[in-house]
C-alpha cells in the first residue's frame, strides 16, 4: 500500500462529498449553512486551476511534448495520449519542486 498525502485524502474526501450532494443528498452531519459554504468553497477551489499550454509534436516513432511556459519540462510517449500523460506528470513534478 502506498502511503497518501494530505492533499489526495482530502481530495478523495471531497469527491465523497460531491458526490453526495450531486446525488441530491445533504452529506451526513452537514447543514445547509455548511452546504453552501461547502459549494462556494469548491467554486473557488476549482477557479484555481492552472491554464498551461502543452505542445505534443509527432517524431518519427513517436510523439514529444513540452510547455513554453516551462522551459525544460519535456516528456515523450508512443501516442499522443501517453505523451500527454507523462507531460502532466512532468509538470506536476516540474511545479512542485519550484523550478
Amino acid at each position: 500500500m502506498t502511503e497518501k498525502s494530505v492533499l489526495e485524502l482530502m481530495d478523495e474526501q471531497a469527491a465523497e462529498l460531491n458526490a453526495e450532494i450531486d446525488a441530491g443528498r445533504i452529506p451526513e452531519g452537514m447543514s445547509k449553512k455548511s452546504l453552501r459554504y461547502w459549494k462556494r468553497y469548491m467554486k473557488r477551489r476549482t477557479a484555481r486551476v492552472m491554464d498551461i499550454k502543452i505542445i505534443i509534436e509527432a517524431a518519427e516513432n513517436n510523439y514529444s511534448a513540452y510547455s513554453p511556459d516551462y522551459p525544460g519540462c519535456v516528456a515523450t510517449g508512443d501516442t499522443i495520449k501517453e505523451a500527454k500523460v507523462n507531460m502532466l506528470s512532468a509538470l506536476a513534478m516540474h511545479i512542485k519542486a519550484g523550478i
